[in-house]
């Protein structure tokens, strides 16, 4: 099989792109909005691998609190992060 440059371009396109979009974020550059989501650089990200409760749209004042409590646990963590990945 031959590659021919028209195949490969978009390929090479797409890595470079991924690779040039990635920025680490420190700490102090992201605000916690709940226990799953956060705004870093004026953009949210949904933190991946986490579902915590919902604390505006819960469905009961106890799925409220433990939404707050996530958050907290969150803002807690923050600190001792270290660097974090955009990607």
């Amino acid at each position: 099989m031959t590659w021919r440059l028209w195949q490969i371009l978009p390929m090479t396109v797409a890595l470079v792109a991924t690779t040039v979009a990635a920025k680490h974020i420190t700490p102090g550059e992201i605000r916690v909005l709940t226990g799953d989501m956060i705004v870093a650089r004026g953009e949210t990200y949904r933190l991946v691998g986490f579902d915590a409760p919902e604390t505006v749209q819960a469905q009961c004042p106890s799925e409220r609190k433990l939404g707050y409590r996530a958050t907290f646990g969150c803002v807690v963590s923050l600190p001792t992060a270290g660097s974090i990945s955009n990607r």
